[in-house]
């Protein structure tokens, strides 16, 4: 032995003559490992291993143990002369390295690093998992090439990490499969021994889907305050409405030259449709929902058509086949005119260059094997609705998302990707079912299957005759709105009828009327939203004061809300405006006909 084993162990010389041998020294799990390799090394001549040693305070080192055999003239073993290096720093700090290389690939993030050519020199397991690259396959690459990053972006990533020491922010790169990734990077300069650059470490962490969860809900809270916004047009709209639709209704009754006769259908038309359209947003953007009734497809079929034929490029033809006898629907009109808008509004986009729409509607009884092989709809009488283009056709990969909320192909500003999540929605609701069947180039084929309605109460006898409207017997009815135009032309449209009206343009006001002419007010019709005291605290008045009076309630703001708490006061009549004057007439006189006063 010579000094050093004092300096590296501490142990003297006098201490190591009460042990027989160094082997007693090795710890009892290796002991008998080391006691084996020294003696094959008899045969050998050397041996180098690494183990444990312990020192004389107790504690153990690790050592680099090189023996070798000193043998006689004869070649006989008589002597074994060993070397032992304390490498326990160095045994500690591979360890450590080991340690923190196995928590880098436990970790989810991609960590990478590169040199200052963009030379991948380190890749994890979480980078694998990322981009789809085995270590193997990064090592050595370029690694803008090899994630298909922007040349550009890249190198001002670098530039700026070199610069200021490190640099965070978002890049597009692509993994292996050709998915193209939003990645936050977290870069950080690594300098060798002198303080010079030598390569850059990025964390990579995966943000593309939190940025379509975040993205989805913006668009909600966006549609949330489109609702909020559309009920407050929509209740202006209605209340500039409803004149227009009662004047028509008076202008109709007197005799009037044909030609002015087709104006007044045609601002009847327009009025109409315009209610519709303001039905349509809140239903869409407020989950308004309409009343059921029984349907006659063709005729929301012949709606539309007009307004394509109005509306659509002149290079894009129409046709429609509808069967005859074509059974009835349960639905809300609007919503099927929506479907039919939407589906249409579609194939003109895939036809920039012109085409053809088909419209096509009949009946069809499904068997069970027909109802198995359609999905998601039940065996009996059914009414089919295709709607096909000539258009540009869908992949199969486009067809798989296109009734998923929000996804669209068109280009930005072009489309909000509501329009077939909205039918698919509506289709739903009725109980029937959607498909659709494109290729690349041969158009695009929609089929909706809607149960057929058997209760027919909706529409006696002629389903869409112009019934009788009936007249009053001098009752008087107090009129209350805060819309000036409103109160003119319901007035006269009322009192075309046989009616006498008085007028208040407040709830306040209406109650004090109330008081003066209590005795011959034989029905109230309100509007319920109003300045000073609206609608429903004017009733609430009134039934304190008169348990019996007749109350019709009348809104712009179609939100089943206003009904619901009108209903509670014990209002039953209520009107949505905008309301036609026969809308208004009949009203009048189903509530008068209900009331015992």
């Amino acid at each position: 032995w010579n000094d050093r084993l004092l300096d590296s162990f501490g142990w003297a010389a006098s201490d190591l003559r009460s042990y027989s041998s160094l082997i007693e020294r090795i710890p009892v799990s290796e002991r008998s490992e080391v006691s084996s390799r020294l003696r094959k090394c008899i045969q050998s001549g050397t041996w180098s291993g690494e183990h444990r040693f312990v020192r004389l305070d107790g504690t153990e080192a690790y050592v680099l143990h090189h023996a070798m055999i000193v043998k006689d003239s004869e070649g006989v073993a008589v002597r074994l002369v060993g070397c032992m290096t304390d490498i326990s720093e160095r045994y500690t700090n591979e360890k450590k390295i080991s340690q923190q290389a196995a928590l880098l690939n436990q970790t989810r993030d991609g960590i990478l690093v590169c040199n200052l050519m963009g030379v991948v020199e380190f890749w994890n397991s979480g980078a694998t998992k990322l981009y789809g690259w085995s270590a193997e396959q990064a090592l050595g690459k370029r690694v803008d090439e090899l994630l298909g990053m922007d040349v550009a972006a890249y190198k001002e990533s670098c530039q700026q990490t070199i610069a200021h020491g490190e640099w965070f922010g978002r890049l597009q790169k692509t993994a292996r499969e050709g998915a193209v990734l939003t990645i936050d990077c977290r870069c950080t300069l690594m300098c060798d021994e002198h303080g010079s650059p030598k390569s850059i470490l990025s964390i990579d962490t995966d943000i593309t889907e939190r940025l379509q969860i975040e993205l989805k809900f913006l668009r909600s809270q966006r549609l949330e305050s489109i609702g909020t916004l559309a009920g407050g047009i929509a209740h202006d709209l209605n209340n500039l409405l409803s004149p227009i639709l009662m004047g028509v209704g008076l202008l109709k009754l007197s005799e009037r030259p044909k030609s002015e006769v087709e104006i007044i259908d045609y601002m009847e038309q327009s009025a109409n449709h315009g209610a519709q359209l303001v039905k349509q947003v809140l239903s869409f953007a407020r989950g308004i929902q309409g009343a059921s009734i029984s349907v006659h497809l063709g005729y929301v079929i012949r709606e539309v058509a007009g307004i394509i034929r109005s509306t659509f490029p002149k290079n894009i033809s129409l046709k429609m086949d509808i069967a005859e006898d074509l059974r009835l629907v349960r639905a809300d009109p609007t919503q099927l005119n929506q479907v039919l808008i939407n589906l249409c509004v579609n194939a003109r986009d895939a036809m920039p260059s012109g085409g053809c729409i088909s419209i096509k509607a009949c009946n069809r009884d499904l068997s069970e094997a027909d109802a198995l092989s359609i999905h998601n709809i039940s065996a009996g009488p059914h009414v089919f609705l295709e709607v096909s283009d000539t258009g540009t056709g869908m992949p199969a990969a486009v067809i798989e998302k296109i009734f998923e909320p929000f996804f669209t192909t068109k280009a930005p500003g072009k489309g909000t990707g509501l329009g077939l999540s909205t039918v698919l929605g509506i289709v739903r609701s009725l109980e029937g079912t959607v498909s659709v069947y494109s290729e690349l180039g041969t158009g695009t084929v929609f089929k909706i299957y809607l149960p057929e309605c058997r209760d027919n109460a909706d529409l006696p006898g002629d389903a869409f005759a112009v019934m009788p409207v009936p007249t009053g017997r001098g009752e008087l009815i107090l009129l209350v709105d805060d819309e000036p135009a409103i109160l003119k032309v319901a007035k006269q449209a009322l009192e075309s009828y046989g009616y006498k009206v008085i007028l208040a343009s407040d709830g306040a006001q209406a109650f004090a009327l109330y008081h003066q002419h209590r005795a011959s007010v034989a029905l109230v019709v309100t509007d319920m939203m109003m300045p000073i005291m609206d609608g429903l605290a004017l009733v609430a008045a009134l039934y304190r004061v008169d348990p019996g009076i007749v109350v019709i309630g009348a809104s712009g703001l179609n939100e089943h809300s206003n009904q619901i708490k009108a209903a509670e006061l014990g209002l039953t009549n209520f009107m949505l405006k905008p309301y036609t004057t026969s809308v208004l007439i009949e009203t009048v006189q189903k509530a008068l006909k209900s009331s015992t006063k």
